[in-house]
């Protein structure tokens, strides 16, 4: 009998609607996107889920960044010295205070109003070009403390952490004089990003089935085939 990842990759081929499928990252920065295609045309379109998969692992490997990986080594370093501090200081936790085991506490009742409140703060935040670390943290540790279920939960946590490593990382750039500033085209990314999510927040802009944002009265959004040739311009905000 075949294993569970073999009938998982089964069922999603047996579920093809146009013969092709394609695995890349969402082109409004939302994650990763494995779904079909009917343009052939499209970069790594492929026949099959496991080739689509294949190329994508492929074309990440063979990027000119370690791993795919897109930090400058400059900021691996800096976050290699920092999680070697996280290291210390969870050593320096466990001699203090012995091993932690306690109740998580997480999701409240409002828990999930206060995660929102963030997220629309940051968002609000930096569409205006006034985001900053603090808003980005504060949306990571309320949106944790919003989830429950211990595997979202952990996800939240971790994307915490992260975050955090990435100020602290900042902070010791910036006291050792270097300049990690964002470049005023990834500062604009940051913007349209925030934007956008202010945007579909509010309903004024939907995702289609291969993650491209459109006004809810796009004919991509009723129903139009991946072809249509779009008008409805996202990225020209409402007002």
């Amino acid at each position: 009998m075949p294993n569970l990842d073999t009938r998982r990759l089964d069922f999603l081929e047996s579920q093809t609607a146009y013969g092709l499928w394609i695995a890349r990252p969402s082109t409004t920065g939302r994650g990763y996107r494995l779904h079909t295609t009917s343009r052939p045309e499209e970069e790594g379109a492929r026949k099959t889920v496991r080739e689509a998969i294949d190329y994508a692992m492929g074309s990440q490997s063979s990027t000119s960044e370690p791993d795919g990986d897109p930090r400058p080594e400059q900021r691996r370093e800096l976050d290699r010295e920092m999680m070697k501090r996280v290291d210390s200081e969870r050593i320096r936790q466990d001699r203090k205070f012995g091993p932690q085991s306690h109740p998580d506490g997480t999701g409240m009742p409002s828990d999930y109003e206060m995660a929102q409140r963030a997220r629309g703060f940051c968002d609000a935040a930096f569409a205006s070009g006034q985001g900053t670390c603090r808003h980005i943290l504060s949306e990571e540790f309320l949106e944790a403390m919003a989830e429950s279920e211990p595997s979202k939960l952990q996800m939240e946590l971790l994307e915490l952490a992260a975050v955090a490593v990435n100020w602290a990382g900042e902070l010791e750039a910036r006291l050792n004089g270097l300049d990690l500033a964002p470049t005023p085209e990834q500062r604009a990314t940051h913007q349209a990003l925030a934007k956008s999510a202010l945007l579909e927040a509010a309903g004024l802009l939907v995702q289609d089935g291969d993650g491209s944002m459109h006004r809810p009265e796009c004919d991509r959004i009723q129903g139009a085939s991946e072809d249509h040739d779009c008008t409805c311009k996202p990225e020209a905000p409402y007002g």
